[in-house]
């Protein structure tokens, strides 16, 4: 019995998305959040032509925040205490505008 749930937990885990910096597999809130960076990579980088697939449990994404964060010039986080949330009439009125 030990053996066959062992099997069936191992055939789930390979199943699952794994994050690509610790090698964790990922758990419900990682699959929830889906922080994956799939791209080729164009002109006017060392990485032209390349593939880049990145897949990120919730915890590697923080620290990558934290390295990248602190060195662009921006501020590129916004709270969502911060963040404004559409008219519903506004997006209503949009969305028809763009249907006729």
């Amino acid at each position: 019995m030990k053996t066959k749930l062992y099997k069936i937990k191992r055939l789930h885990n390979e199943s699952k998305k794994r994050c690509t910096m610790c090698g964790k597999y990922f758990d419900l809130w990682d699959e929830q959040e889906g922080v994956c960076l799939n791209r080729r990579i164009g002109y006017g980088s060392s990485h032209d032509g390349c593939q880049v697939k990145l897949q990120l449990c919730c915890g590697c994404f923080d620290r990558v925040l934290d390295m990248v964060v602190p060195l662009c010039g921006t501020n590129s986080i916004t709270d969502l205490t911060d963040w404004e949330w559409p008219d519903e009439e506004k997006t209503a009125d949009i969305m028809k505008s763009r249907l006729k």
